[in-house]
């Protein structure tokens, strides 16, 4: 889906949650079909709790809850998996 959305110019926001806080920048350009090293073109968000509790520190952007809550609503589609 990010594919798609991507391919058609549109904004593409991935907030990890939970054990996907511990996803790399590589993984992430391997699930979107990108090179290695290539520039990630969507905005990766982590849930700030799920990240601290997993000792992920700041690998990416951190999120609360309720900045969690304002990204969904700004957002459309929201598409959850």
């Amino acid at each position: 889906m990010c594919r798609s959305r991507l391919a058609a110019g549109s904004m593409v926001r991935v907030v990890l949650f939970h054990d996907a806080v511990l996803e790399t920048e590589e993984r992430v350009r391997l699930y979107l079909g990108l090179g290695s090293g290539q520039e990630l073109p969507v905005a990766v968000v982590a849930c700030a709790a799920d990240a601290r509790s997993r000792g992920v520190g700041e690998r990416w952007a951190l999120a609360g809850y309720p900045e969690i809550v304002q990204l969904c609503v700004n957002s459309h589609p929201v598409i959850s998996w």
